[in-house]
């Protein structure tokens, strides 16, 4: 009897011992497992660490100056320069890695503007005006990509690098479709930039649509800017403007925007441009700031002698704020 319970104690015992094991063991995994991911994490973040390179060191604080310091002075300046010199180095040696992650800041929405800039700037440094990568090609024609950054790129390339016939119709649609005025405004800069003269009649086209003050006002800027006037000045142009300025509904910044413009075509038409400011002039319901600058245009061009209106301080404070 007494042999009998000792064994049944040993067997309890034994039981007890192999349920706690059982208990134990996968607790023991998956500590285990635990301590093996931090252990790799932590391999690969000392092997990361230990790989940046020069370049990397030197693009992380380009960046930080271009956050930190919005006004560059000498002593900045100079800090960049050798940051960016570190930079054009490693890329001369074929470093796919600083490259990629210099395409990342670039395409990155909240990259500081200015830093997207001195990014594109480094890499047509390094490859050349005239050696467009295709992921830059690619981005002009993004339905998605930053205007501004678009004019930068076209600026700084070669412009017979680029498609331009792709890009414009991107710019078309951007200035169509952009539901945000700002936007609209910057396509229509970088459409200037590069469509040059042969986009003026897409710059009368918005001056009789339905876009926003500032929008139009940037499309008479446009037009202003053509360098070869006398390539894409026409009469039916200069009879369109005369339409605009003299319709009561135009806007009165509009209004006197156009009178100034109507001297660009003054150097070609001089005497179509002269009946236009003297139709202003004699318009007594139109605003008094057209009808001076019609009137001083008229005195310093022509030789008039006619009598300047009277401009208020009030008026000329409203023309210059607005």
């Amino acid at each position: 009897m007494e042999i009998k319970k000792k064994f049944h104690r040993l067997f309890e015992n034994w039981r007890l011992k192999t349920k706690k094991r059982r208990l134990a063991t996968p607790r023991a995994k998956i500590i285990f497992a635990i301590l093996l991911l931090v252990a790799i994490f932590l391999v690969y973040l000392i092997v990361s660490l230990l790989c940046v390179s020069r370049g990397e060191v030197a693009l992380a604080k380009l960046e930080k100056s271009f956050l930190n310091e919005a006004i560059c002075h000498e002593e900045c300046f100079l800090r960049r320069q050798k940051e960016i010199e570190i930079i054009k180095a490693e890329l001369e040696k074929g470093s796919a890695r600083l490259e990629k992650r210099i395409v990342a800041y670039c395409f990155k929405a909240e990259t500081v503007f200015g830093f997207k800039k001195e990014l594109i700037r480094i890499l047509a440094a390094v490859y050349g005006k005239n050696n467009l990568p295709a992921y830059l090609n690619d981005y002009l024609i993004d339905p998605r990509a930053d205007v501004r950054l678009i004019r930068e790129i076209w600026a700084v390339f070669a412009p017979k690098t680029v498609n331009s016939s792709d890009l414009l119709a991107n710019l078309h649609r951007r200035i169509t479709t952009a539901t945000d005025e700002a936007e609209k405004i910057e396509a229509v800069k970088t459409l200037a930039k590069v469509g040059g003269g042969s986009e003026i009649d897409n710059y009368f086209l918005l001056l009789n649509s339905e876009v926003g003050v500032a929008v139009k006002k940037q499309a008479i800027s446009g037009i202003s800017n053509v360098l070869e006037k006398s390539k894409y000045f026409t009469l039916d142009q200069l009879a369109l403007l005369k339409s605009f300025i003299l319709a009561p509904e135009t806007d009165k910044r509009l209004r006197q925007e156009m009178v100034l413009l109507v001297g660009d075509y003054y150097l070609l038409y001089p005497q179509e441009s002269e009946v236009v400011w003297q139709a202003v002039y004699d318009n007594n319901s139109l605003d008094i700031i057209s009808r001076f600058f019609s009137a001083d245009s008229l005195n310093h061009l022509a030789d008039k002698k006619l009598e300047l209106p009277a401009v208020s301080s009030t008026d000329w404070a409203d023309y210059y704020n607005q």
